[in-house]
C-alpha cells in the first residue's frame, strides 16, 4: 500500500519551492529576507519602538515625562473612540488600568513555557485602580498560548476582581509537523 505525506510536509516542500521561485521579501524595502512577512536588518533597526513616556490614552511619544494619566493635546480635545462603550451607557473603560511593570523581552520564537516565563510578574495594577468585586473583560490583540493574558487575569483576580473574561481580536495557531 502507498502512503502519502503529510499536508504539512507537503506544505513545507511547496512552501520550499516557491521560495526558490519567488524569495521572502522585506516588508519594508523589498530586499530577500530568509523568512516570509520579515523585515531584513537594515529596516529593522530603522523601527523606533514606542515607550514610555507617552499619552496614556493613544501611546504618543512624548518629550519627556508628564506623568502616568497626561494626555496629549488631540486626546485632551477630543478623546479617541477606542471608549465609546462607556459613552453609550457601557461599563467602565480601564484601558490603562494594567501596567507592565519591567520590560519584557518579544514574545516571537519562544514556546509555552519560556512566554509564561517571560510575562511572570511583568503587569501590576495601576496605583489608585480598584477591581475588587468588579467583572473585567480583558482585550487582548492576538493570543498565542495565552500567557500574557493568564498573567494579566492572576493580577486582576489577586486585585479582587471577581471575574475576569476576555476578548481577543486574533489568534495564532500553531502548525503541527
Amino acid at each position: 500500500m502507498q502512503t502519502l505525506a503529510r499536508p504539512s510536509t507537503l506544505r513545507r516542500i511547496a512552501s520550499a519551492a516557491l521560495d526558490v521561485v519567488l524569495p521572502p521579501r522585506c516588508l519594508a524595502c523589498g530586499t530577500t529576507v530568509g523568512a516570509t512577512g520579515t523585515l531584513c536588518a537594515t529596516c529593522w533597526g530603522a523601527i523606533t519602538f514606542l515607550g514610555t513616556p507617552c499619552c496614556a490614552c493613544c501611546g504618543i511619544p512624548f518629550e519627556f515625562d508628564l506623568g502616568d494619566a497626561t494626555l496629549c493635546g488631540a486626546c485632551a480635545r477630543q478623546p479617541p473612540p477606542a471608549h465609546a462603550l462607556a459613552a453609550a451607557g457601557g461599563p467602565a473603560v480601564g484601558a490603562d488600568w494594567l501596567i507592565r511593570r519591567r520590560r519584557t523581552p518579544s514574545q516571537g520564537k519562544r514556546n509555552a513555557a519560556q512566554r509564561e516565563r517571560n510575562v511572570r510578574a511583568a503587569f501590576t495594577l495601576r496605583p489608585g485602580r480598584r477591581v475588587k468585586g468588579l467583572r473585567v473583560l480583558f482585550i487582548d490583540d492576538v493570543f498565542t498560548t495565552g500567557a500574557t493574558v493568564s498573567e494579566c487575569a492572576r493580577v486582576l483576580r489577586r486585585a479582587g476582581a471577581a471575574g475576569v473574561d476576555v476578548l481577543t481580536l486574533a489568534r495564532t495557531v500553531r502548525q503541527e509537523g
